[in-house]
């Protein structure tokens, strides 16, 4: 359960964060209402707090020694050998799935009591499984530490697992690529502040409104403003004092890394997984230690099976094909023993097949139709061993659950060793990810940004393509296998997975972390979603990427970020970190390909995250990517070439989903600056052209560029409306000063920035120029209010308090003509009618 705080006058949420001694980013993941602006916190909120967790020491799950590399000596026994010719009582008839049927062993009695004792560990190691299965988190109730709790518990049965000899783990890794703690970020936010303030404070010094006559209000203001933001630089100054704290130990109960760089891994890993054999005393799959094997096997009996019996299951006579056997072990292994035990034992057994669609205990890797729909991979014997945890009883194999760190339901052929499973993953509520940024000071920062989700079907086999059905008995077997591959069955018995993309299939696929031999394998097919941090009361997610096929990605070298949208060729791709599909643990990436109908919904996850990082340097975004998203957003307020009428209706989203080809003939074909401010006054104002988002969406390149064209053709064209449309562009689109440095940086025809102060005033200049002395106080109110407030809440913008300043009409508008041409001549910008003069 997470704590709580309550919200005290001046407090401020990195405040909280530092005095509690947590990460300013996880109070925004637990708080997301604050993600749009964590100023906006009231005196009384509630504010979660992450659940602080003492790291405890994994204990085993399960405790079962590694097999003994030999058999334990007699107490008791004789020192005389049997002669050879004296038959032994064989009391079992055992098959190695692996050998595929090429030959069988014969056990006496302590070979048969060991086989049992080995059965009972690793039948007491699934249970241990079974019981972490049960404890799983439900998909629509999950936490994220919920799914990492799990994930550790599963972390430390694998461990136990491979302690014991039964499963087979990868060389550990140089230490140095084991995942480290999380660092503290908490100074290099307010250090951030600092700066942005210090900056702040630096422009407001310099701002003189060229054309205002009142100096000394200009400068009663100005000095207000000073004044606050000299409060807030102190503010900081202490809460960088406060930042020295120790932090408090990970949220988190223990750092999920790959467990073969666990401490309490202290065996000697085994070479193979487990190994299934099939038991004709018991007619069932028992599970062995591939160690305990390779002792026992000294001590069996083996026996080929020969051409002719192989003909007789060929022919479908089962029958014979035991009598077969019964008269083989007679022959060469029970020699003068009358009616020995395992005649009775064959007599029973019901060699009923590997294809069949049920779990019973008369399986094996034959049937009475010679078919040979079986997978024999090490991989497929794992899966059928965890089967034992997961299916739901031992007659309904096709119906069961899965442990991908919640519990869901599956659809399993055990046979032909695959599951199918569809679920929300890592879980139904999402994951919560994080924006990469680079901060005032240069340093690379997270923010927490809504959550993501894949609503997806794996299908997880080991054969590579469809069943063929074989009708040669056992010789057909080779080519069977040869259609086997790796395909990440062991996900379900690991506790961290790893992604890519299946080079063979093209497929986005999985692999098991740590697990010896893991390859990317299997199938992910469905929709990568997102949630808006403001809806997170609901599960209103939208779709932002399809999984299919074709058009995945393997993820590029350097790739870090949970999530990171390019734009290449004319291609739209979406990376995305292993995390936030399979949660803690989660590693690897892939990316696929995103048809541009889906960019819309891309390009508001763009845009909000800009805004939430007030306009810093965003690394989810590539250079073309931001530059399309720019360009195209102009292009839709500037023209009709979307459209063959002049039709504004969701003229912002046709122009991004209409695609680069679209956006360079546009380019090609650019009508005047006139005409491109003609259109942009006309669509700024019409509600419908914004496509049901709010003008403070739009980039600060793009914004520029619409101001660049509005004030250079107002200074001859004189329309009230582009006096409008520069009124209603600032007032909507400009909510913090940052955003409003960044614009006037930008205010160019091409949106490139200018990094200098000069360029900054000069811009702010020609906008002061088209403004007489009542808009001039009204407009200089206003960038002073910006610079006090930082930023401006949407309430204010909607309620019109936040509006720059008052555009005229009729009479009103043409009075200040003659003021705006001698302010205008002043700046050099001289008009081309200039009668008024």
């Amino acid at each position: 359960m997470s704590q709580t705080y309550t919200v005290q006058s001046g407090d401020t949420l990195l405040a909280i964060a530092i005095h509690n001694q947590v990460d300013f980013n996880q109070i925004l993941a637990l708080n997301p209402k604050y993600q749009p602006n964590p100023d906006l916190i009231q005196i009384g909120d509630i504010i979660m707090l992450p659940e602080a967790v003492t790291p405890e020491t994994n204990k085993p799950i399960t405790s079962i020694a590694p097999p003994e590399p030999k058999r334990p000596l007699c107490n008791t026994g004789s020192l005389d050998m049997p002669p050879q010719c004296e038959g032994t009582d064989i009391k079992n008839v055992l098959f190695v799935t692996e050998e595929q049927g090429k030959q069988y062993y014969c056990l006496d009695e302590s070979a048969q009591q060991y086989l049992e004792e080995e059965a009972s560990y690793t039948h007491k190691l699934i249970e241990g499984f079974q019981q972490i299965l049960e404890q799983a988190p439900d998909a629509k109730t999950a936490s994220e530490q919920d799914h990492f709790d799990h994930a550790n518990k599963k972390k430390q049965w694998a461990i136990d697992a491979a302690n014991a000899g039964a499963i087979a783990v990868e060389s550990p890794k140089d230490e140095s690529q084991a995942a480290s703690a999380p660092q503290d970020d908490n100074p290099k936010r307010v250090q951030a502040k600092l700066k942005e303030l210090e900056q702040r404070r630096r422009f407001v010094l310099s701002y003189h409104p060229p054309f205002l006559k009142n100096e000394s209000s200009v400068d009663d203001v100005k000095a207000r403003v000073l004044q606050s933001i000299e409060k807030e630089i102190a503010y900081y100054e202490q809460l960088k004092t406060s930042t020295s704290k120790p932090q408090k130990p990970s949220t988190s109960a223990v750092t999920l890394e790959n467990f073969t760089h666990s401490k309490t891994l202290t065996t000697k890993p085994a070479r193979k997984h487990i190994v299934e054999v099939f038991s004709v005393r018991q007619n069932q799959f028992l599970y062995v230690r591939a160690e305990f094997l390779e002792r026992e096997q000294t001590y069996w009996h083996k026996k080929t099976t020969n051409q002719t019996m192989l003909s007789k299951l060929r022919d479908g006579n089962v029958g014979e094909f035991k009598d077969a056997i019964v008269k083989d072990i007679k022959d060469g292994i029970t020699k003068k023993i009358e009616n020995p035990e395992i005649e009775l034992v064959l007599k029973e057994w019901k060699a009923g097949g590997g294809n069949s669609g049920e779990w019973k205990a008369n399986h094996y890797i034959l049937n009475e139709d010679g078919d040979t729909h079986f997978a024999t991979s090490a991989e497929a014997q794992l899966l059928r061993w965890g089967a034992n945890a997961t299916v739901k009883s031992t007659f309904e194999p096709s119906k069961g659950k899965v442990d991908i760190g919640i519990k869901a339901e599956a659809a399993y052929s055990l046979a032909e060793a695959s599951v199918e499973f569809t679920s929300y993953l890592p879980y139904e509520t999402g994951f919560p990810i994080s924006l990469s940024y680079t901060d005032a000071n240069k340093q690379t920062m997270n923010y927490s940004f809504g959550r993501f989700r894949t609503n997806c079907t794996a299908k997880l086999s080991c054969f590579a393509g469809a069943m063929v059905s074989g009708s040669a008995g056992v010789s057909n077997q080779g080519s069977q296998h040869s259609q086997q591959q790796p395909a990440g069955h062991s996900i379900l018995l690991a506790p961290s997975v790893g992604m890519g993309v299946n080079q063979a299939t093209g497929q986005v696929g999985v692999k098991a972390e740590g697990f010896a031999g893991a390859q990317v394998g299997g199938e992910l097919s469905g929709a990568l979603e997102w949630q808006h941090p403001e809806k997170e009361t609901t599960l209103n997610f939208a779709e932002l990427a399809k999984l299919k096929a074709e058009g995945n990605l393997s993820v590029g070298a350097g790739f870090g970020g949970d999530f990171q949208i390019i734009l290449d060729d004319g291609q739209l791709i979406l990376y995305c970190n292993g995390r936030i599909v399979w949660g803690a643990g989660g590693s690897g990436g892939f990316g696929a390909t995103v048809n541009f109908e889906q960019i819309w919904e891309l390009a508001q996850v763009v845009w909000e995250g800009l805004q939430y990082v007030d306009y810093r340097q965003l690394e989810n975004v590539n250079g073309l990517m931001y530059e399309y998203l720019t360009q195209s957003s102009y292009m839709a307020f500037a023209t009709n070439i979307i459209s063959a009428i002049a039709n504004p209706a969701e003229a912002w989203k046709n122009a991004i989903i209409s695609g680069t080809t679209e956006l360079n003939r546009w380019i090609d074909n650019r009508a005047s600056q006139q005409a491109e401010a003609e259109m942009l006054s006309d669509r700024i104002l019409n509600k419908q052209a914004w496509s049901g988002i709010t003008p403070d969406k739009l980039q600060p390149e793009t914004i520029g560029m619409m101001l660049d064209t509005l004030t250079e053709t107002f200074y001859d064209s004189w329309e009230k409306d582009q006096e409008s449309a520069i009124c209603y562009l600032l007032g909507s689109s400009v909510c913090s000063w940052r955003k409003f440095e960044e614009v006037l940086a930008r205010m160019n025809p091409e949106g490139k920035k200018q990094n200098s102060d000069k360029s900054l005033f000069d811009n702010l200049a020609r906008l002061n120029a088209i403004l007489d002395n009542q808009q001039q106080q009204e407009f200089n109110d206003w960038v002073h209010t910006l610079a006090q407030k930082d930023k401006l809440t949407k309430l204010a913008q909607v309620k019109g308090t936040t509006r720059p300043f008052t555009p005229y009409k009729g009479n009103q508008f043409d009075m200040k003509r003659n003021q705006i041409n001698v302010q205008l001549t002043s700046i050099g910008r001289i008009p081309k009618n200039d009668q008024y003069v």
